[in-house]
């Protein structure tokens, strides 16, 4: 971890981009505390198979084990929001090619949410499901932290898909407006693209869509 640590480093286009990245990403996980084609991703679609990777609902963080050294601890899920309520199922595995910067030690809160629209380029998109896997660990380069998020409406457009590990672990839920991904954290995003993973629930039961993290955050937004 490695919180309270600050750069004076600054680019206007990437500190907008990822102010928009931090307020509607924090804000979509804490809507319910009980509870990016992209640049990293991999889907493919299967009827049935209820829970999919690392179980539905909140046992999906469970003891996330699946890579080297990778391990996670509770989780905490919910679906839409909104009168969307779906029967669909998003699960897979987060895994990170990012490599921690600055101290970090890529442990901590893993924050994942399913947007209708990029909420970096569009504000007002809706969340139809989030997931928060706490106290994981992707020291390793191999982890693997297996993920579900349920409840998501079928749809042929692709959904976007944003994910966030807090490394120094200074989210506070009950403040969204006030945190965000900051300098350490390691996040999954295109810069040039704008783009989130994006992946497609068509069908009712579970997409299996994998997730890498690729960016690790080199200033504060």
């Amino acid at each position: 971890m490695n919180a309270g640590v600050r750069s004076t480093r600054r680019s206007p286009m990437r500190a907008l981009l990822l102010f928009s990245l931090a307020a509607t990403l924090v804000a979509a996980c804490s809507d319910d505390p009980s509870s990016p084609s992209g640049p990293s991703g991999s889907a493919s679609s299967g009827a049935g198979a209820a829970g999919g990777a690392g179980g539905a609902g909140g046992s999906g963080g469970q003891g996330g084990a699946g890579g080297a050294g990778g391990a996670g601890g509770a989780s905490s899920s919910s679906g839409a929001a909104g009168g969307m309520q779906g029967n669909a199922t998003l699960a897979g595995v987060v895994t990170r090619s990012s490599k921690p910067e600055n101290g970090a030690d890529a442990k901590g809160d893993l924050y994942i949410a399913v947007f209708t629209d990029n909420p970096s380029k569009n504000m007002a998109a809706q969340m139809v499901g989030s997931q928060t896997l706490a106290d994981v660990d992707m020291s390793a380069a191999g982890a693997k932290i297996p993920y579900s998020i349920s409840g998501i409406p079928t749809r042929p457009e692709p959904y976007h898909i944003t994910v966030f590990l807090d490394d120094d672990e200074n989210v506070n839920p009950n403040d969204p407006n006030a945190t965000g991904p900051d300098k350490g954290d390691i996040i999954a995003f295109e810069l040039f693209a704008q783009a989130f993973p994006t992946a497609t629930d068509a069908t009712e039961g579970t997409t299996t869509f994998d997730i890498d993290l690729n960016f690790t955050l080199p200033f504060d937004p």
